[in-house]
């Protein structure tokens, strides 16, 4: 199948593929952000939105088990070593054979939570009405469809990320909004609660067809193996049990946290997941997730290699750079949280007390961004590694941190108690996945001094950019009608521009070496290892 050219384009090195996602990571959140405002413009913090993010659980319990498990910890690492050590078609006819035994799995499993939805969600959500349920039910059933997409496109994006494909890769999450976006505004009007899901569906269609021409480019070809004792598919199988139970563990997380939230005031689910929640996880994605999933490839073929060395030194400058990023963007989040709630959710059915409950709980996620962004690069360093067990241990330390936390201060302070406790589980998985991620690999700490300089060097820039911020707001008060759209987007601007600029500037003055990295994007001199 013919495809632009520029689509089939390779990225050479970490930094400009994590350029690549983290563009994409924007306008993808852009778009999330877009569908979240319409949600919130058309059913407030409700029964009804309420009611759409329940209906995922299942669906997404399916995917976690068989997709994001199955293949996150295994498949590129695998593909890789057939692509160092083999052939290109050695790897396609690998990637073949997992294709369609994770298909049959996938088709088996979603039927039978299919059948099981019914009692499944009246465990899951014990403070929703009968009448409410059954709602969620009905959209559960259609929502089905998605894991079994979804997994197709996610086992092409891997290997096209594996043979440094990453603007289609980046594309793909980009229409899946914007299925999601058509479906809030044309089919909703058309089916009601059912044209929400449908709109799921299609942007999961839009999702994986994006991808087809440059899969098909790359030399895959459909094929109807099924070899359980294949050798690759035997070490995914190694490698997935483990990180699979790591993945349920973070399911029964959210089921917990679901759960607790459903019993709470109405609305409380809503403000979690759809509209405090988003906001946090809009910077992780772009900085936290485009970085750990750049480097993802690399840390492989370097583990494959054995180059402990270039490992290490490959890891240091990935973490360094989410750490630039990351640390002012959750102090100007803190800073502004109350000035980008209103502008995005403050109108039509979303009230005061809304906002007020999302921007209090904004305001908690902000603190674990950093530690959230780091996550995601010490998973992925794990699993480089062929290592799912220390992941799952991590997991499982959130899993307690999260939920005893949780119940204890949920009935004080509500949904804000709920992003408290997840704010403590996630230090507490961090600190646990970076202090074992050193003893595995002491060759780490030769990069201790230089790690330490540059987050003393960020903390410093971050915390000059956060007063100026702040006083940005209370000068510019006086002379904007806050009570506006306009006046609360001016204040904001001006605000954000000048919190970007001080960090620029104290960086530029402390020589953080993130800069640099960042400036040889656009020169022929990056030595960064290629990917």
């Amino acid at each position: 199948m013919k495809t632009p050219r520029f689509l089939n384009a390779r990225s050479k090195t970490i930094t400009s593929a994590a350029a690549i996602l983290s563009l994409s990571a924007f306008l993808s959140g852009v778009l999330g952000l877009v569908r979240n405002k319409i949600l919130a413009h058309l059913f407030g913090a409700g029964d009804v939105v309420d009611i759409y993010t329940s209906a995922f659980r299942i669906p997404d319990l399916v995917f976690t088990i068989l997709v994001a498990g199955f293949l996150s910890a295994g498949f590129i690492p695998v593909f890789t070593s057939y692509l160092e050590k083999k052939s290109e078609s050695d790897a396609w006819e690998f990637a073949g054979n997992v294709l369609n035994i994770l298909l049959i799995f996938l088709a088996g499993l979603s039927l039978v939570l299919l059948v099981l939805a019914p009692v499944l969600l009246k465990w899951l959500l014990p403070g929703f009405s009968p009448e409410k349920l059954q709602k969620t039910l009905e959209i559960t059933r259609i929502l089905f469809l998605s894991p079994i997409i979804l997994g197709v496109s996610r086992l092409f994006g891997d290997a096209l990320k594996s043979l440094r494909h990453f603007l289609v890769v980046a594309i793909a999450p980009i229409l899946y909004n914007i299925g999601i976006i058509i479906g809030i505004v044309w089919f909703y009007p058309l089916w009601g609660l059912q044209g929400l899901a449908v709109g799921v569906i299609f942007g999961a269609l839009l999702n994986l067809l994006v991808q087809v021409p440059t899969i098909g480019f790359s030399g895959f070809r459909p094929n109807w193996k099924v070899n359980f004792k294949d050798s690759g598919f035997k070490r995914i199988v190694r490698l997935a049990p483990l990180r699979s139970l790591a993945l349920i563990v973070n399911q029964v997380n959210l089921f917990v946290v679901t759960s607790i939230a459903s019993t709470l005031t109405a609305g409380s689910v809503a403000v979690f997941y759809n509209f405090a929640k988003p906001l946090q996880d809009f910077p992780i994605t772009i900085f936290g997730m485009s970085f750990a999933i750049a480097a993802f490839p690399t840390l492989s073929l370097m583990a494959a290699r054995k180059d402990w060395t270039k490992l290490a030194e490959n890891f240091s400058n990935t973490f360094r750079q989410i750490v630039f990023f990351l640390v002012p963007s959750s102090a100007l989040l803190f800073i502004l949280r109350a000035q980008i709630v209103r502008l995005l959710y403050g109108s039509g059915a979303f009230d005061w007390p809304a906002t007020i409950k999302t921007l209090d709980t904004v305001g908690l996620f902000a603190i674990s961004m950093i530690a959230q962004g780091l996550i995601l690069l010490l998973l992925r360093s794990f699993y480089a590694l062929e290592n799912t067990k220390t992941p799952l241990l991590g997991s499982l330390v959130l899993l307690i941190v999260n939920i005893v936390s949780s119940l204890a201060l949920a009935p004080s302070l509500g949904v804000k108690g709920l992003a408290l406790a997840l704010t403590l589980g996630s230090f507490a998985q961090f600190l646990f996945l970076w202090l074992t991620l050193r003893g595995r690999l002491p060759i780490l700490r030769t990069h201790d001094r230089g790690v330490a300089i540059s987050v003393l060097k960020v903390l410093g820039s971050s915390l000059v950019a956060a007063l100026a911020t702040r006083e940005a707001l209370y000068l510019m008060d006086p002379y904007v009608n806050t009570y506006t759209g306009v006046g609360v987007l001016s204040q904001t601007i001006v605000a954000s521009v000048v919190g970007i600029g001080f960090y620029v500037v104290i960086s530029l003055l402390l020589r953080s070496p993130e800069l640099g990295a960042i400036k040889k994007l656009f020169t022929n001199g990056n030595r960064e290892e290629t990917l």
